[in-house]
């Protein structure tokens, strides 16, 4: 039952239905801050669900058997799970000297619901290649059905209404929608389901990793390769980089370009798959269906795109710019005001007023960069620990043991997550961003591991 539930949450994972609770921290200036308020969203009924059923399993088995030799961690994905278990006790003893200890509480108790999620990754699912396709398809599904979403949002500039699903209001005049300034014009950026638009780019980079993958893995396996038509691969990566496009993050973009490189290097350079080059189990087929809407994509959408690259209203001119260097100013001042302890998990934004009393509501937000954020709030040993902790699943990729192990795809894959702490906050505390970044350590440590599989990938 308890992988019945992963997998609906796997599907389940990007919709944003939830109630709200506010707090009286949650309304500023009129205008009601995500980023204080509570929220209870239906993927934490799963992650719930997935955890108590876990538990059950674990109690069954041991009741039967009296062991659960079951159990099969690598040294790395265990030295990962005690560092993120130090850091999340930390995170908790940090309630007692936050600066607001109700909005500590609230984001400790996600911070311990991920660290389960995580442990139940690594030792319910581990290395299992049968599970893990049959996870692909449920999250590269949900990616699928984002993506054609969130480009429809884009296409009519606006949302289709589905606010049951967690969708917000979205347009050209609704203040707090993430947009692009095209010569005084506003443009919408893609949101699908999530709360942002950059959280729903980074699920698009998600869907990209996972349809990269499995093209890999799944070059083992000549049944595989018999059934696969290279033209729906193409299609299906198309939709999701187009949905990825629209988004409009430019970290991710970059984030995309680097894993697409590591994949071309791993699947044409290094020959890991031991497969003679007829054998392929996509070959031009793909790359025409997929360069063509990529490059439809962008072409019709190039005032936009340049905008976002390179011009003066999309970097120094940019509001949104200029409020990141403040952030990052206001995190320099926490970091050197305490040093050692930070103001406490989740209290990055409440301490702002103290930083600068000259703010108006759309300034009310945690640093972009999660390195800075968590030393801010958990101080030099809290971000030491994550330190750690990042480049420990590093070090799995690096020194891993397993036959035709794509190492340069999944250090591709690190390096793209890395680059994504420099430039936004949201893999730490924003709940989907939290969702799918776990989902993504707990995959990359899974497959590094040296263990015996039931099922090889």
């Amino acid at each position: 039952m308890s992988f019945i539930f992963f997998l609906m949450l796997c599907f389940l994972l990007p919709i944003g239905t939830s109630l709200r609770f506010l707090t009286p921290w949650s309304i500023v200036d009129g205008q009601i801050l995500d980023v204080t308020t509570f929220f209870i969203y239906v993927t934490d009924l799963l992650v719930v669900l997935v955890l108590v059923f876990w538990l059950i399993d674990i109690l069954v088995k041991f009741w039967r058997y009296q062991d659960w030799d079951d159990w099969q961690i690598g040294v790395w994905p265990g030295v990962a799970l005690v560092l993120f278990w130090i850091l999340a006790l930390l995170a908790s003893y940090s309630i007692f000297w936050s600066y607001n200890g109700s909005m500590a509480f609230y984001h400790v108790l996600r911070l311990w619901a991920i660290f389960f999620l995580l442990a139940y990754i690594l030792l319910a699912i581990g290395a299992s290649g049968e599970k893990w396709q049959s996870i692909g398809k449920f999250v590269v599904g949900s990616v699928l059905i984002q993506s054609v979403w969130g480009i429809v949002q884009y296409w009519r500039q606006a949302d289709l209404g589905l606010w049951w699903l967690g969708e917000s209001h979205l347009g050209k005049d609704v203040l707090g929608v993430a947009k692009v300034d095209v010569a005084g014009e506003k443009i919408v950026r893609a949101y699908g389901s999530l709360g942002h638009a950059n959280v729903y780019s980074f699920l698009m980079l998600l869907g990209l990793i996972l349809i990269l993958g499995g093209i890999i893995y799944f070059g083992r396996d000549t049944q595989q390769r018999a059934r696969t038509n290279e033209y729906m691969w193409g299609i299906i990566l198309g939709i999701i980089s187009i949905g990825c496009l629209v988004g409009y993050s430019r970290s991710v973009w970059v984030a995309g370009v680097v894993v697409m490189i590591g994949f071309v290097v791993e699947y044409y350079g290094r020959g890991t798959l031991q497969r003679a080059r007829t054998d392929a189990i996509i070959d031009i087929k793909f790359w025409i269906v997929f360069l063509l809407i990529m490059v439809t994509g962008i072409i019709s959408n190039w005032s936009v795109v340049w905008t976002r690259l390179i011009s003066g209203e999309s970097l120094g001119g940019d509001v949104s710019f200029n409020v990141r260097v403040f952030l990052s100013q206001a995190a320099d001042w926490i970091i050197d005001k305490v040093y050692y302890v930070g103001v406490g998990i989740g209290n990055f934004v409440m301490v702002l007023p103290l930083y600068s009393s000259d703010l108006s509501w759309w300034m009310y937000q945690p640093v972009h960069n999660v390195f800075k954020l968590i030393w801010a709030e958990l101080g030099v040993i809290g971000f030491g620990l994550y330190v750690l902790l990042i480049l420990t699943v590093g070090l799995s990729i690096i020194f891993s043991q397993v036959k035709n192990y794509p190492k340069y795809f999944w250090l591709s894959v690190f390096l793209a997550v890395v680059w994504l702490h420099f430039f936004d906050h949201y893999l730490w505390d924003v709940w989907a961003g939290q969702l799918i970044f776990v989902f993504l350590l707990g995959m990359i440590l899974s497959l590094s591991q040296n263990s015996k599989v039931k099922s090889q990938i």
